[in-house]
């Protein structure tokens, strides 16, 4: 099964959902967000994962220019490195998946050099907003000083963290009532639309174990070093995840078909990082050909890596 083309030439005017500005993957605004901003603010975390599908060095170029030195930065100094969301923007919210993305895209293709130099350079306090956590500390340091320790403490803590939120959303979709649909059935559900008890159980899955966190989680346990958890830490985390998200099922060890590959159609928005049920409430639909005829990250991800997985 073959990707779509990269293109990076064809911007914002293209009619394009995934587009290239100022060397970072942007997308298509939805009806509520600023229509000029192009997806700025989740430009970081994008451009990694476009790094991961098509590993074109003008994506790492959009990727270090969003990880800027302070004064005192080198090597062998106290300085740091301040991540930002878009290049000169973002950097007082910054977030900890956007930090993680970039991290895997450069993890993935082998770049090992500049994966340590970023992990040896940001700082624990990412941004006003956001500090880093215990377990993303283990992880990118497991892989930057390929440490089977700091790795095996991460799956270990990973695990706990699975069984719990696995638990709690299992729980919690029960009781809802929520359903997941054919990614052709699915439309977004409004407030409006669910009883106050629903609103309050979209609102626990939601902040929990949101599906954008499940799915930067999977590849961080995609990419950690062996270790004598590993195995468990990837059961674990299928029991977070949908039957349809294959791209997730993939990553954390689970067999997808090539029936389900191809039946897959390009959606208008990153489909892996969201739930095909009411929990979701944002704007997700099958994308038209003209739309993905480049750039078609979600199901070129998945084409990607059921090719990767299946030549093993």
């Amino acid at each position: 099964m073959k990707k779509s083309r990269f293109n990076l030439k064809l911007g914002p005017d293209s009619g394009l959902i995934w587009f290239v500005v100022n060397n970072m993957m942007c997308g298509k605004p939805h009806s509520w967000q600023d229509q000029t901003n192009y997806g700025r603010g989740d430009a970081l975390s994008r451009t990694g994962q476009a790094y991961i599908i098509y590993g074109h060095p003008i994506l790492k170029k959009g990727i270090f220019s969003c990880f800027v030195p302070s004064n005192k930065f080198n090597q062998s100094s106290k300085g740091w490195l301040q991540a930002y969301r878009y290049p000169g923007e973002g950097s007082e919210d910054v977030s900890r998946d956007a930090v993680v993305n970039a991290l895997i895209g450069l993890w993935f293709n082998r770049d090992e050099k500049d994966f340590k130099l970023i992990s040896d350079g940001i700082r624990w306090r990412l941004s006003k907003r956001y500090t880093q956590t215990i377990d993303m500390w283990l992880w990118h340091r497991s892989i930057a000083t390929n440490n089977r320790l700091y790795a095996a403490l991460y799956s270990l803590i990973s695990i706990f963290n699975n069984l719990f939120c696995a638990g709690l959303n299992s729980l919690v979709l029960k009781l809802s009532g929520f359903k997941t649909v054919n990614q052709k059935d699915f439309k977004a559900t409004s407030e409006k639309e669910l009883i106050k008890f629903q609103r309050i159980c979209r609102d626990i899955i939601n902040s929990v174990k949101p599906t954008y966190s499940i799915h930067h989680h999977a590849w961080q346990t995609y990419s950690t070093p062996q270790n004598i958890f590993k195995w468990l830490h990837k059961k674990t985390g299928l029991l977070l995840v949908e039957k349809s998200n294959y791209v997730c099922r993939l990553l954390f060890g689970a067999t997808v078909v090539a029936r389900d590959i191809r039946a897959y159609e390009c959606m208008d928005g990153f489909r892996w990082s969201r739930r095909l049920d009411e929990s979701t409430n944002i704007d997700l639909a099958i994308a038209s050909k003209d739309e993905v005829r480049f750039n078609a990250m979600d199901r070129d991800m998945l084409i990607m890596l059921y090719n990767k997985l299946a030549s093993i």
